[in-house]
């Protein structure tokens, strides 16, 4: 593989995960911390209904690229979920490792667990057949079967004995696993019947041999068999019961051996595209991302900073109207801005090149030398009973969490229709309903479809305000001068400044520069309240602050009538006077060009268009 490739996905043991969205393959890097050892990783496909598929299991060095298989229309809406197994490096995750062990003890090591461990312990020792050997001498007449309880009782002692030489001592017995310390304190008190059983068989031999114990046979009988009844014969599980209660007992070994890898962070990785990717914080409240439409395919949530077991609720709800109002744009702009300032820059990891993940899977190697009783193959043990006990298996116990404290988890979305909206809620806890009353939800991300197409026709409202210098955009208009009295009256041709004249009305074609900008021009249909129809030309750059309403700015050109020679401004001219003075136009005007600034408001002709549709379906004109 090119070291120059760089991955999509940089996996960190602190659970945290790296994405580069423009990276089309589907590379992962993992950031041991500088970790000169390799670690194990394990990477599973789970579908859509749970269903899990081994993808690859193996080593993994600080800094390598791996790759994985690209997703296909099948498979696209899975989720990779990628487990990784390390030794503790620091003194945090030594800590962490230690209250893990003690919390999945509490669920793994079951009374049933303690209960058929004992039970074998006894059945090791052959209690049942000490107790039965005991009651036939007890009950017997003539004492032949004391040599053969002795010996049986010797014999126990002897297995007790031997397992207990691997229990821990007493200043060390509260620090060791505490199946082993349970199996102790039943071997101890194995140890202390059988001795009591010993004891009360050596008086009532005596008191069969002696004539002077002769009225204290009947006391020492009773007592003895008194002893014998107070051990339980063991009994070893068979079949599925045994096969369940090894793996409970490998998983407690994996939680107990320091030496080996345990898993350190688990994250999910989604297949799709990076461009249909996005991203949030757990608990970061709403966000919103604006996402192309039309691609029919599924889209995902990279959800980072998931606290390490929290079980996720997720709800989606869909709006189908495809238009935002103008607060939650300015609301999606201001939480773009926070999580922007929010972000650190980091360096990765150097590329060291890289290496492909083996197709098939192998099974992490977890042997191990670790207490138990009923996993053992008695066929192919050791002959010492010390021995067997020291030979059991390690299994990787999955539903222990993460030595890290966080992980990054992965929601697949149903693809975006144009115009449409889909909110997905992330809750900490199940079920989650898509509401933003609901307490339960700590995020709400807002996926956007745009409307699917770069051109636009837009209608704009706007101002133009005259650049200076150029006269303005007054209109040559006679303005009367003086008293109405008398024959006549005086009319001098002035620039007539009308604040009307300032708005117009335009349409204008536009191409999207991005999400949110665009660039527009086209001419007027309207200049103040006296038509002007291409009377003005304008060129905009405009920025879509809610769906389909944009902002508009730019420079516009506008013909305005002015003043020639044959009538200059200033110019005057005498009429009669009457009720109503019929005042001519100023003779000569021509058409000249003007600059000036504009600053006005444009709506998509979609959205009009849908609006004209709603109206008249609710007047009832169309269904």
């Amino acid at each position: 593989m090119d070291a120059a490739e760089d991955p999509r996905f940089v996996i960190n043991r602190s659970g945290a995960v790296t994405l580069s969205k423009k990276k089309e393959n589907l590379l992962m890097e993992f950031n041991l911390g500088g970790n000169a050892h390799p670690a194990w990783v394990q990477v599973e496909r789970v579908t859509h209904k749970g269903v899990r598929h081994p993808v690859a299991c193996g080593q993994v060095d600080d800094g390598m690229r791996y790759r994985l298989p690209e997703a296909d229309p099948e498979t696209e809406k899975d989720v990779l979920v990628v487990r990784l197994f390390d030794l503790p490096r620091s003194a945090v995750e030594q800590a962490r490792l230690r209250s893990v062990r003690e919390e999945r003890e509490k669920v793994l090591l079951t009374p049933g667990i303690i209960e058929s461990e004992q039970a074998a312990l006894r059945d090791w020792a052959e209690v049942g057949l000490v107790a039965k050997t005991v009651e036939q001498f007890a009950l017997s007449t003539d004492g032949k079967e004391e040599v053969l309880a002795k010996a049986v009782i010797a014999n126990a002692l002897s297995i007790v004995a031997q397992l207990g030489a691997a229990c821990p001592g007493a200043g060390s017995a509260a620090s060791g696993p505490a199946l082993l310390n349970k199996l102790c304190e039943e071997n101890r008190s194995l140890d202390s019947q059988l001795g009591t059983v010993s004891e009360a068989l050596d008086r009532y031999s005596r008191a069969m041999r002696d004539a002077a114990l002769k009225e204290r046979r009947t006391e020492f009988r009773v007592a003895l068999r008194a002893a014998a009844e107070t051990l339980k014969p063991g009994a070893r599980l068979e079949g599925e019961a045994r096969e369940a209660h090894c793996t409970q007992i490998a998983m407690l070994n994996w939680l107990h051996d320091d030496e080996r890898p345990h898993l350190v962070a688990q994250v999910e990785l989604p297949l799709v595209d990076g461009a249909r990717i996005v991203e949030a914080t757990y608990g970061g409240g709403d966000s919103r991302q604006d996402l192309s439409s039309g691609m029919h395919k599924p889209l995902a949530v990279l959800l980072h900073d998931v606290t390490s077991g929290v079980e996720l609720g997720v709800g989606t709800q869909q709006v189908i109207t495809g238009r935002n109002d103008a607060a939650d744009a300015v609301a999606g702009a201001f939480s773009f801005m926070i999580r922007l300032a929010k972000l650190a820059p980091g360096a990765l990891p150097a590329a060291v090149g890289g290496k492909v993940f083996p197709a098939a899977h192998r099974e992490l190697d977890f042997s191990v030398k670790a207490p138990t009783l009923i996993c053992l193959d008695q066929t192919t043990a050791p002959a010492g009973a010390s021995e067997r006990v020291l030979k059991a298996t390690l299994k990787a116990d999955m539903g222990a969490p993460p030595l890290a404290r966080i992980g990054t988890r992965t929601l697949v979305v149903e693809p975006l229709d144009k115009g449409s909206r889909r909110e997905v809620y992330v809750c900490d806890a199940k079920p989650c309903e898509p509401s933003k009353d609901n307490v339960k939800v700590r995020n709400r991300v807002i996926l956007d479809a745009d409307q699917g197409s770069s051109f636009l026709l837009l209608v704009e409202v706007a101002g133009t305000a005259a650049m200076e210098g150029q006269g303005g955009f007054t209109t040559p208009r006679y303005a009367p001068l003086g008293s109405s009295a008398g024959p006549q009256r005086v009319y001098e041709l002035r620039g007539d400044y009308r604040t009307q004249d300032l708005a117009s009305v335009s349409v204008l074609f536009g191409v999207r520069l991005s999400r949110s900008w665009l660039l527009a021009g086209g001419p007027s249909v309207l200049v103040g309240t006296s038509g002007g129809t291409f009377s003005q030309l304008g060129l905009r750059a405009g920025w879509e602050f809610a769906r389909g309403v944009v902002l508009t700015t730019g420079p516009s050109l506008r013909f305005v009538q002015t003043a020639t020679k044959e009538a200059p401004l200033g110019s005057r001219i005498a009429l009669a006077n009457g009720e109503e003075p019929k005042v001519p136009a100023p003779p000569g005007l021509e058409y000249q060009p003007r600059f000036g600034w504009s600053v006005g408001l444009g709506v998509d002709a979609s959205v009009l268009t849908d609006a004209g549709k709603s109206l008249l379906k609710s007047v009832g004109v169309t269904e």
